[in-house]
């Protein structure tokens, strides 16, 4: 089990890796964002969170096939991606100028989600 994050700039990381194959974990927290991110087992394999700016980001995997999420949250913004195992396999979401992004895979077959939200509020289920 590897682990990798990096705190910066006055911000919070929290990483939580659960067995089963959470592999690699990398977040950058910098500007007084909070990070939290959340990789249950069974083969969540990339997470790479960078929260910066006074954003809040959450990223939770949850086992069975959640391969890569990337979540870019800055400007105030607030970033929530969930990913639920049996096949989400590419969750990107960057959410910045102060909207709010929540992005929820779950499995059966969710393969790729991007999300641009600014200022607004996005809202994306698969």
């Amino acid at each position: 089990m590897e682990k990798l994050f990096y705190s910066g700039g006055g911000g919070k990381v929290v990483v939580v890796v659960g067995g089963g194959g959470g592999k690699v974990v990398v977040v950058v927290g910098g500007g007084g964002g909070k990070v939290v991110v959340v990789v249950g087992g069974g083969g969540g394999k990339v997470v790479v969170v960078v929260g910066g700016g006074g954003g809040k980001v959450v990223v939770v995997v949850g086992g069975g096939g959640g391969k890569v999420v990337v979540v870019v949250g800055g400007g105030g913004g607030k970033v929530v991606v969930v990913v639920g195992g049996g096949g989400g396999k590419v969750v990107v979401v960057v959410g910045g100028g102060g909207g709010k992004v929540v992005v929820v895979v779950g499995g059966g077959g969710g393969k790729v989600v991007v999300v641009v939200g600014g200022g607004g509020s996005v809202v994306v289920v698969c």
